[in-house]
């Protein structure tokens, strides 16, 4: 008896107590297993910064929320010591090997590829749904022996207000992955389960071709496929074409891309396209003459100098001595007559993204010309120096909260439903 109870109060006790704990925080925080876990690992940062860590001596950190605080801090543990010896390398142009070996960069691609996590950053509470379903956008595929999936959710069905009863009005949330057009999966997409759930919006995550053993221009062409398979198989009236980092160039260059085709088809309807949402989205691709990337002193924690560096290194995003085809391809270098093309898609944007990343002077180019070609641009931007700081929802949720929020009140708006 004595025995069983020791053993009870060691072992049962504790686990016990896990257990109610999660059972509350799953039923009443409405937080799922993975997002418990993904708790649990920022909690343990949150606990170290607040308690152990000294006051940050840092200028680019001062002002910032403990949670903020520790996100700086985790980063520093997964990517490196923002102020180490590693982080002060050159990011000049002439100081990389431009005569790399594609498949010597191959190789090390792929060997980073397998030493990140899956998903960890993206769970937003979730997740709570399966995809209805998984389809193949590309046979490409980097790994044959892993083919990634674009992944549908049809939140239509599952919840249909009385204004979409009325008027058939099906919305789809088209999403775009980040990852530097070398990494990332569609997953990333469940970040707006929640958003999407709620409010009835259909949820498309899709898989498109990456570098260095894909071009950027099939990854446009795997988007403009998934775009004419959301209009056409799901009969989405009102689509919004949503991307964060590359994802967010990529939704860009999709708009560029209908409207484009729409023209060489000398289609006189509409486009289903209400809006497009970048969060820090690249808005040059030519990563190796960029000012954005080749800024030393910057206090970006995502991009940091010797991250940077790597990229360069690989070649990224369009190769080595690709200078003419990155312009191209970049939305700071669209023409006038590009721009004023572009609106045949939509004249509608939102932007996240923070003023003290490393791609905000690129970003605000864009939406400045944007602006001055007469579109309808919304912001919004917080001031943590952190890129793409919108896939860690799960560890800042009080800001992506407010930023649903608005990014909600701009679907509603362009999508005209009340």
């Amino acid at each position: 008896m004595q025995t069983s109870l020791i053993y009870f109060i060691t072992f049962g006790l504790p686990i016990s107590s896990l257990i109610i704990l999660s059972t509350y925080l799953r039923f009443v925080k409405k937080l799922s297993i993975p997002a418990q876990v993904t708790r649990l690992i920022f909690n343990s940062f949150y606990f170290y910064t607040k308690y152990f860590a000294s006051k940050p001596s840092d200028p680019s950190l001062i002002g910032l929320s403990l949670p903020e605080l520790s996100l700086m801090k985790m980063m520093d543990i997964l990517i490196g010591r923002f102020d180490s010896k590693k982080n002060q390398v050159s990011l000049s142009k002439e100081s990389i090997n431009v005569n790399k070996p594609k498949s010597e960069i191959l190789k090390e691609i792929v060997k980073f590829r397998a030493t990140l996590p899956e998903g960890i950053h993206q769970s937003k509470q979730g997740p709570y749904y399966f995809p209805n379903e998984t389809i193949h956008f590309r046979n490409n595929h980097e790994n044959p022996k892993k083919k990634n999936s674009s992944i549908y959710f049809n939140f239509h069905n599952l919840v249909k207000s009385d204004k979409q009863k009325d008027n058939n009005k099906r919305i789809g949330f088209l999403h775009f992955h980040g990852g530097g057009y070398m990494m990332g999966e569609p997953s990333t997409c469940y970040m707006f389960e929640r958003l999407c759930s709620t409010n009835g919006y259909d949820l498309l995550g899709v898989d498109y071709s990456l570098y260095p053993e894909n071009t950027l221009e099939e990854a446009i062409e795997d988007a403009f496929k998934a775009y004419e398979w959301f209009i056409n198989e799901k009969k989405v009236t009102d689509v919004i074409i949503i991307g964060e980092s590359a994802g967010g160039h990529l939704a860009i260059m999709l708009a560029d891309k209908i409207a484009k085709v729409k023209i060489e088809r000398n289609e006189e309807n509409d486009s289903k396209v209400r809006g497009v949402v970048a969060f820090s989205p690249m808005c040059n691709v030519d990563m190796m003459n960029s000012v954005c990337f080749s800024d030393t002193n910057h206090p970006d924690r995502a991009l940091p100098n010797q991250a940077v560096r790597q990229f360069k290194e690989w070649g990224l995003i369009v190769g080595f001595n690709q200078e003419e085809r990155a312009k191209m391809l970049s939305p700071v270098n669209f023409s006038d007559e590009r721009m004023e093309r572009l609106k045949l898609t939509t004249n509608r944007y939102f932007f996240s993204y923070s003023t003290r990343e490393r791609l905000t002077r690129e970003i605000d180019e864009f939406i400045n010309m944007l602006r001055e070609h007469k579109f309808e641009v919304q912001s919004d931007t917080i001031d943590l120096p952190f890129h793409c700081f919108q896939i860690f929802c799960d560890f800042i949720p009080d800001i992506f909260s407010k930023l649903e929020t608005k990014l909600n009140e701009f679907v509603k708006q362009s999508c005209k439903q009340d």
